[in-house]
Parts: structure tokens; sequence; C-alpha cells
């Protein structure tokens, strides 16, 4: 049996257009904070999490 289950909550981006440079703001990671994700599921990033990927990839 296949079930699939949608879960929103609410961020805040806000993007502008300085000098033709497109700018994205916002935070997407919060680190050594829980955050709950949707009821019942927590998420604790630590710092440091993200540095291998920033390290090898061109994330733009």
């Amino acid at each position: 049996m296949n079930s699939r289950a949608e879960y929103k909550r609410q961020v805040q981006f806000r993007t502008i257009e300085d000098d033709n440079n497109k700018i994205i703001e916002g935070y997407f990671a919060v680190f050594k904070e829980e955050t709950e994700l949707f009821k019942g599921f927590f998420e604790r990033i630590e710092k440091g999490a993200f540095k291998n990927t920033l390290e090898k990839n061109n994330i733009r």
C-alpha cells in the first residue's frame, strides 16, 4: 500500500533586483535551534552540516 502525506508550513523569503543582480534573502536553515517541521517531527541542524556541499558544488 502506497500512501503520501503532504505538509506545508509558512516561510518568508523576498527577492529583489539591484543593478540587474537578482538577490534572494531569508533563512534557509537555522543552526543550533530545534525546528518543528510538522506536528511531532523536529530537526536540529548543526553548524558545518552543509560544509562539504558548499565546498564542492556551485550552488548558484
